[in-house]
């Protein structure tokens, strides 16, 4: 099983990725451990729940490769679509909010989970 699905912790807006790669494998952590973001545009409405959850781009990916930045971006939509978010107010009343920007860092933290 690959240990990035199952060992995620979201933390604020900061993703911990523990232990990245296949069981028994070399860790891209210990290949690359900068973060990496990713930005992206969600549509929010007046009860605080996320929709149309769309890609805009990637932050500090020097030295992550393609593989690892789909599995980065494939992970923050999925979040950023079960998130509750706190919408906009307009006269202290809730309301929707069109393309807010969400920032979501991933940075790597090593365990013995998968070795």
């Amino acid at each position: 099983m690959d240990c990035l699905t199952s060992y995620v912790r979201y933390i604020g807006l900061v993703l911990l990725v523990i232990g990245l790669g296949p069981a028994g494998s070399a860790s891209a952590c210990d290949q690359n451990p900068d973060p990496a973001s990713i930005v992206l545009s969600v549509d929010v409405d007046e009860q605080g729940s996320g929709s149309n959850v769309q890609f805009v781009r990637y932050e500090n990916t020097t030295g992550h490769d393609e593989k690892e930045l789909e599995t980065f971006k494939k992970i923050a939509m999925e979040a950023a679509a079960k998130w509750k978010f706190k919408p906009a107010t307009q006269n202290g009343k809730p309301i929707a909010q069109k393309n807010y920007h969400l920032k979501i860092t991933f940075k790597c933290k090593e365990t013995d989970c998968c070795r």
